[in-house]
């Protein structure tokens, strides 16, 4: 039993098609204006489906009025009654749905203790952090045993330490409720570290849906592979003829020997660059190169270096406990992962 998207179309969304399994959180990450929250409104019924279906646990709720889908959504700032305590905020849904009062105070109870707001229950929204109104935002929509959560990037707003708080509840309450979860978010690190699966939207289109593992080590293309990443993937554009690539500047590489002769852009991460020593054996797939250290940004758990190559500046990611460089040294690239893109 799930929530299905079939080729599920509208004005600025194209052929749309997933399917998510209770318990499972499927990630949409995008840019600004890519369809995201416009994707979550569809599922929710607030706005129609031009053409496709949208099933949930076997029906067939695409025409459904929104009030009768059993849907929650949870937004970066959710708004809470500020004339209301927690406690009356929570039950003020249960009592939108006709719940008999003797009912109402239990469900109350029973959803803060989930959720982790208790003691909350007597204070008012103005008197509650970031975190706290969020806390009591999702005890709001899980009160009434919603079929699907939808998520529509609700830890934006909040400092790192709560996020990371937040986030943990979250996903362990899903768990155990056992409902499909839709979360969108522009913020590849959330993208990357919630999703069981996670789908790229850009344009209205979804261009790749995979775990994010794959998607990270094999994009389907170079704008999927410069969304995700910090910093963002490496890019050197050149030519490809008789199965090597030959960039400005850099010695000719061997390629696939699928790759169409032409112009070619080859992507590497960060990461995949490493200081080259004297004694070190490098297998098939790598290449070393001369580089000049132009920059060394510190961030406490690594190093991020710039690294000028012939007409090319590069971005590598090392240990923080890797010895400051200066000067010219010489790096290897391994190309195992690369990514390969034919731009004839």
């Amino acid at each position: 039993m799930s929530l299905i998207l079939q080729d599920c179309n509208h004005a600025v969304l194209k052929n749309i098609a997933f399917t998510v399994q209770p318990g499972e959180w499927m990630v949409i990450a995008g840019p600004t204006g890519a369809g995201k929250t416009t994707l979550l409104k569809m599922i929710a019924g607030l706005i129609p489906v031009s053409s496709g279906k949208i099933w949930l646990f076997g029906q067939d709720i695409t025409q459904l009025p929104s009030h009768q889908r059993k849907i929650a959504m949870l937004f970066q700032n959710h708004a809470l009654f500020p004339y209301r305590n927690v406690q009356e905020n929570i039950a003020f849904v249960l009592q939108k749905q006709h719940w008999p009062k003797v009912k109402i105070k239990a469900r109350v109870e029973q959803i803060a203790e989930t959720v982790g707001c208790v003691h909350l229950l007597a204070r008012y929204p103005e008197t509650l952090s970031g975190g706290e109104q969020q806390r009591v935002a999702l005890a709001q929509i899980l009160a009434c045993a919603p079929r699907v959560l939808l998520m529509d990037e609700p830890l934006a707003h909040l400092d790192a330490p709560t996020q990371e708080t937040i986030k943990t509840e979250i996903q362990n309450m899903v768990q155990s409720l056992q409902i499909p979860v839709v979360y969108v978010t522009h913020h590849q690190a959330e993208a990357m570290s919630l999703g069981h699966r996670l789908g790229i939207l850009m344009n209205g289109r979804l261009l790749q849906l995979d775990s994010p593992k794959v998607i990270y080590q094999k994009p389907a293309s170079i704008p999927i592979a410069q969304f995700l990443g910090i910093p963002s993937i490496n890019l050197v554009s050149g030519q490809v003829n008789q199965g090597y690539f030959q960039a400005q500047d850099w010695p000719a590489i061997q390629c696939p020997l699928n790759l169409k002769p032409g112009p070619t852009i080859l992507g590497f991460r960060p990461e995949h660059i490493q200081v080259a020593s004297s004694d070190t054996k490098f297998p098939l797939h790598h290449i070393n190169l001369t580089a000049k250290v132009e920059k060394i940004e510190y961030y406490g758990h690594e190093q991020i270096f710039s690294l000028r190559c012939g007409a090319w500046l590069l971005r590598a990611r090392f240990a923080y406990s890797m010895a400051a460089q200066s000067g010219t040294i010489v790096i290897d690239l391994d190309l195992s992962n690369a990514v390969w893109v034919s731009s004839s």
